[in-house]
């Protein structure tokens, strides 16, 4: 199922509940569909269309399908809080299997955004009538005498199964094999197994999702033809669709060599991408970021300086003083500490978005915390434990400085959270970042509450330590474990162990007093001694930690002008920088490709005629996250794959993450924490069911509680455990592929699936058949 969002502020809900809350895409008969866009592109005061449209998709239709009336359409209700809702009786459908959903809002300012997405409609009213049918479209994934995989979905056939080839020639099931890209309309059985009626091979030149990419990335190369993105050559024709940032139509004529596109393309049989669309993105500068952490050394009527930076301050400058209360300039005087979060204007200036002065009085208040999200609220994020306020004044940005909203975030994600401890232990944050390539480090920065024998504990968190550990004072220079004393600063860098214990595998001492400078940027200029990013020269020597975006240490020889960096440095006696470390934030050499897989080796992956080669390094991801094996990988899985070109034609791979197999969705509830009352496990869907099934349960309530979802067979034995984790009220979906913990596929039988929420247990029983 294929959901496309053009503007990276907007996104939508489709859902069976009348909240919608959580994205649905299978509808039972009788269902009301309620639909909801937040966006932040559009002026809601002034708005000039609303609309949206469901319409079937002919795609898969046959034969007198498509005289049946197949398209409705309404008007939004305009909420004025940057959502839009609206709400459909799927009864009036005329037909079951897939439809199109389609959004188009537009203001007066000329704003637009378009969304669409597809979703399948099933009513078991009639089985004698098109009721209960379901289409599917994809690759083969596996075939038996009787049946094939497409999906993830088994459809068995007969000898009243009609098969086609394309172009409606005669074709036999024996014909078909794996890859092959098909169409298929299916009856549900009493069984719940899927019976094909029709099964219809496609033309691999077609216009389907298995011969589609998706790139982004600046152009590197524009011609009178075609356009070169992440070192790959996209034709471009009178039919590609060519937009801008704000949505308006452009021209070939219009892109220029390092402009940053989302590229769509067709896999052409040649072997060749020809461009379906190529849109625009609006790319942060990334001088976004320069904070700056020291005294101020004077102040002027509309500048102040501070470690021996000139900051302009603006009306939109926040300045905040005695525990955030809002001040002004004329509160700042020279001596006092402060941090200074700028950004690089276009004339070259620093100007400062928000500066926080810093009081002796109170405890250090600054934290930074990188991990993975656990849990997403509805102003809040959960992060190793921690919970992570947001408000207005926080600012979300994607993996490419790209304005995010709280909405986009989703559990699994690794973000980098900086912002202040609050009373009751909280984080309210400043910043938060996604973090495009996942990592198993958990880092935070503050001060030392407890030192033991072979631990330490910082902000709660307790730190085992082991010979491999390392210890850097504020120098660079090595230090040992005895050195440390409580209530010095400190950066840790852990690994979460498998029993959820935290081992530290570096500590650095940081030193409050010095004037800190932290910039992110685009390198402009290097020497073997210096590097120049924003305009502000940081030296460098062998104590100068250098890391790649895997978060792995590599050589200061390897940067090249033109990444994007984080540099963190101090300022020195002389007032010049130096660079205590440099870690790689985006390569624009990265390659990031969506497309369904074509094959894979013990070695390497290949998507069309291209080959990605794997590396001990290379990390694999379900759509939650979760790290698996690549034999968890199958030909015709979705995926999304990040690598670096070797220079001989080939890549090396990153990162991969199948997103065909993601298997929750979530509903986030308000702020608050208390106990959940009740709860419902739903009984799962398909059953009998095979390769997989859906297990559904809703939380009712108002906050978080303990959850466990965990399945096991007829001898009392474990299986495997779907979920062990804190979750917020609401509606919830868990998918099992029938295998165990060690992904070794199950025998068929009866196994039962035991939810546990806090200390009550609901168990359920399905069947596993093959």
């Amino acid at each position: 199922i294929m959901a496309f969002t053009v503007q990276a502020q907007s996104s939508f809900i489709l859902s069976s509940a009348q909240n919608a809350d959580s994205s649905e895409s299978f509808f039972p008969e009788g269902a009301t569909l309620y639909m909801k866009v937040t966006t932040t592109t559009l002026n809601v005061q002034q708005m000039k269309k609303m609309r949206w449209t469901i319409e079937k998709s002919h795609e898969g239709m046959m034969g007198d399908d498509w005289d049946m009336h197949s398209e409705f359409s309404g008007d939004f209700t305009n909420n004025m809080d940057s959502t839009f809702t609206a709400s459909f009786d799927l009864s009036q459908l005329s037909y079951g299997g897939k439809w199109k959903w389609k959004a188009k809002l537009k203001d007066k300012l000329d704003h637009e955004v378009e969304l669409e997405s597809f979703f399948y409609y099933k009513d078991y009213s009639d089985q004698d009538s098109v009721y209960g049918y379901i289409e599917m479209e994809g690759s083969i994934q596996s075939i038996g005498a009787d049946s094939l995989v497409v999906n993830g979905y088994v459809f068995y056939v007969d000898s009243n199964t009609v098969v086609r080839a394309d172009h409606d020639m005669s074709f036999s099931f024996s014909d078909l094999k794996v890859n092959d890209y098909v169409e298929v309309k299916a009856r549900e059985q009493a069984d719940g197994s899927y019976l094909a009626e029709r099964i219809k091979l496609e033309d691999s030149k077609g216009d389907h999702h298995d011969s589609e990419v998706e790139v982004k990335g600046s152009i590197e190369a524009v011609s009178d033809s075609s356009i070169t993105v992440n070192g790959t050559v996209f034709i471009v024709d009178s039919q590609t669709v060519i937009k801008g940032h704000n949505h308006q139509n452009l021209t070939l004529a219009d892109l220029t060599e390092g402009t940053f596109v989302e590229v769509k393309a067709q896999v052409q049989a040649d072997g060749s991408y020809l461009a379906l669309k190529i849109k625009v993105e609006e790319r942060e500068n990334y001088s976004l970021d320069v904070e700056i952490r020291g005294k101020i050394d004077s102040v002027g009527t509309d500048l102040l300086i501070v470690s021996a930076q000139q900051v302009f301050v603006t009306g939109q400058t926040e300045i905040k003083i005695h525990g955030h209360d809002q001040g002004s300039l004329a509160d700042l005087q020279p001596g006092m500490k402060v941090d200074v979060e700028a950004y690089r204007a276009n004339d070259g200036s620093l100007v400062a978005r928000e500066i926080k002065v810093k009081n002796d009085n109170f405890p250090y208040e600054r934290i930074e915390i990188t991990g993975a999200v656990d849990s997403v609220g509805t102003d809040f994020i959960i992060v190793q434990g921690y919970t992570v306020y947001v408000d207005s004044n926080t600012i979300i940005v994607d993996a490419h400085y790209m304005p995010a909203a709280l909405s986009d975030l989703v559990k699994g994600q690794i973000v980098k959270v900086k912002g202040t401890s609050q009373d009751n232990g909280s984080i309210l944050a400043d910043k938060i970042r996604v973090k495009e390539l996942w990592n198993e480090f958990f880092k935070i920065e503050g001060k030392i509450e407890a030192l033991g024998s072979d631990q330490l504990t910082v902000l709660g968190f307790t730190f085992l330590v082991d010979s491999n550990t390392v210890f850097i004072d504020e120098y660079g220079m090595f230090i040992s474990f005895g050195d440390l004393i409580v209530g010095q600063l400190v950066k840790v860098k852990a690994r979460v162990q498998p029993d959820g214990s935290y081992l530290a595998l570096k500590v650095k001492l940081f030193d409050e007093q010095k004037s800190h400078i932290e910039v992110t940027g685009a390198i402009d200029s290097l020497l073997s001694d210096s590097i120049l990013v924003n305009g502000i020269m940081f030296y460098v020597d062998s104590n100068t930690v250098v890391y790649d975006l895997q978060d792995s240490p590599i050589d200061f020889a390897q940067l090249f002008v033109g990444q994007i960096v984080e540099i963190k440095g101090v300022l020195q006696d002389d007032d010049s920088y130096y660079a205590l470390r440099i870690k790689l934030e985006d390569d624009p050499n990265m390659v990031t490709m969506s497309s369904p897989l074509t094959g894979k080796t013990e070695s390497s992956l290949i998507i069309g005629d291209t080959e990605y080669a794997l590396t001990s390094s290379t990390v694999i991801l379900n759509g939650n996250f979760e790290v698996i094996d690549l034999s968890d990988l199958n030909p015709g899985d979705n995926v999304t794959v990040w690598a670096t070109p070797s220079g001989d034609g080939s890549y090396q791979t990153l990162q991969i993450q199948d997103e065909t197999n993601g298997s929750i969705t979530s509903t986030d509830g308000p702020g608050v924490t208390p106990v959940v009352q009740s709860f419902k496990l739903k009984q799962n869907y398909p059953n009998p069911f095979n390769p997989a099934t859906t297990i559904a349960f809703n939380l009712n309530g108002n906050g978080f509680a303990k959850v466990k979802l965990e399945v096991f067979n007829l001898l009392g034995q474990k299986v495997q455990t779907l979920f062990n984790g804190v979750l917020n009220s609401g509606s919830y979906r868990f998918k099992w592929t029938g295998r165990n913990e060690a992904g070794q596929a199950m025998a068929s039988g009866i196994y039962f699936y035991k939810l546990t929420v806090n200390q009550s247990v609901q168990i359920k029983q399905m069947v596993l058949l093959k």
